[in-house]
């Protein structure tokens, strides 16, 4: 009896040494809907990781990071999450869908995925082998009329030579109908061109009236423009500005007054040699800049401008 007890007593503290919860489980399964696909098809990959749970467990959700699958394009990914207890007892149940596409016809292999449960024990799946079935090719459109146009081609031939017949046939005819109309035409555009030579004998002979135009005397326009505005404003410093481009266009053949200060002065300094007045050209670009663009006054003094204005005249006589 004491032998009993004792062997009972052992027992029993050996119960109560066992944990009370069973220790977590991991399983992780790959799956595929079709093992052969044609290729430009694609098929759907199904990774899951179920997580077993004791009693008093911890519902975890795990993900593999998937980036890439050698000989497929990953074109979606889903995920999904699930879990179910039973007297205590858990499943959850962590779901990565891939829609994957063939690169490349040939058999291919979907490589074991692994993934490392909190342990730190490793889980991987087993290769799956994927049958891509090269692109069907649809019969020869040229093969299946093959025949009919055997049974065409005498007729086809006949209606060619017919064709060709009746294009010579026009193109003699249409030659000397060329000819005549070419040669109305020619005699027709000679007072045309007359007229024409006309006006261009007008307009050299206006652009060297223009030209014997007298010159614009500035020094005696600039006094009688200080005559009339004696304060130096906006208005003065636009007129001014306007009396200078007048007399630099008169001054050159290379100017015009189409342009504006800017190209005007621009081409100052590339047709002058002198530095001096490509310095003097840049100081009053910037004079300009600030009265026609801006809507101010230059920041130099009048006589500082009026003598650089005078070095650009000069430098272009």
């Amino acid at each position: 009896m004491k032998s009993a007890k004792g062997l009972l007593w052992f027992f029993a503290c050996l119960f109560c040494l066992l944990p009370t919860s069973l220790p977590a489980q991991y399983e992780i399964e790959a799956q595929v809907d079709k093992n052969e696909v044609a290729f430009g098809e694609s098929l759907s990959l199904v990774i899951s990781i179920t997580h077993h749970l004791g009693n008093g467990g911890i519902a975890r959700s795990l993900t593999p990071n998937i980036g890439e699958i050698p000989g497929f394009d990953i074109a979606s990914t889903r995920t999904s999450h699930s879990s179910r207890w039973v007297n205590g007892v858990g499943v959850t149940i962590s779901q990565v869908l891939l829609e994957l596409v063939p690169q490349e016809p040939g058999k291919k292999e979907i490589p074991a995925i692994s993934f490392k449960d909190p342990e730190g024990n490793m889980h991987s799946t087993e290769p799956i082998e994927i049958n891509v079935l090269p692109p069907q090719v649809e019969p020869d459109t040229a093969e299946k009329e093959a025949g009919p146009a055997d049974k065409r081609s005498e007729g086809g031939s006949f209606f060619r030579l017919i064709l060709a017949g009746g294009m010579a046939l026009f193109i003699l005819l249409a030659i000397p109908l060329i000819f005549f109309v070419w040669s109305g035409k020619k005699s027709e555009s000679k007072p045309q061109t007359m007229v024409e030579d006309a006006k261009i004998v007008a307009v050299v002979e206006e652009s060297k009236a223009q030209k014997h135009e007298p010159k614009l005397d500035f020094n005696g326009e600039l006094a009688r423009l200080k005559r009339q505005s004696p304060e130096v404003d906006g208005e003065f410093y636009r007129e001014f500005f306007s009396l200078f481009k007048r007399a630099a266009v008169q001054r050159t053949a290379g100017l015009s007054e189409d342009l504006t200060p800017d190209e005007m002065l621009a081409k100052i300094k590339a047709m002058s040699g002198n530095e001096s007045v490509k310095r003097s050209a840049e100081r009053v670009g910037a004079d300009i800049e600030l009265v026609m663009y801006a809507g101010g006054l230059p920041e130099r003094s009048f006589s500082a401008i009026e003598e650089d204005v005078k070095t650009v005249l000069h430098g272009i006589d």
